[in-house]
C-alpha cells in the first residue's frame, strides 16, 4: 500500500486518471458524431445505447485472455481496492495458469 503513496505511484495514478477522462470524452464525441447522422427520432436511442455499450466494455474481447477480480482490504479504515488481473487463457489443461 505504501507504493501508492510514493511520487511514482501518485504520478501513475494522475496519468491513468487523465487518460481515462480523455478516453471517456473521446467516446462521447464519437458517439455524438455518429448518432447525429441518424434521423432525429433515432438519435436519443443511439446515444443511450452507445454510452451503455461504452461503459460496459471493460471486459476483455480477446478469447485468449481471462480476468479475475480480487478485493484488497484497506488498511486502518481505508476503502477496499478492487483489482482485476488479466492472464492468458490456458488451452492445455495440464499447464498451470500463471499467478
Amino acid at each position: 500500500m505504501d507504493a501508492f503513496l510514493t511520487s511514482d505511484g501518485l504520478l501513475a495514478l494522475v496519468t491513468l486518471t487523465f487518460l481515462e477522462i480523455i478516453l471517456g470524452v473521446d467516446n462521447v464525441i464519437f458517439i455524438s458524431i455518429l448518432s447525429g447522422k441518424l434521423p432525429a427520432s433515432e438519435q436519443l436511442r443511439a446515444r443511450r445505447t452507445g454510452l451503455l455499450a461504452a461503459m460496459g466494455a471493460d471486459q476483455p474481447v480477446n478469447p485468449n485472455v481471462t480476468h479475475e477480480d480480487h478485493v484488497a482490504p484497506g488498511h486502518n479504515g481505508a476503502p477496499h481496492v478492487r483489482v482485476r488481473l488479466y492472464t492468458p487463457a490456458v488451452k492445455d489443461p495440464t499447464r498451470a495458469r500463471p499467478v
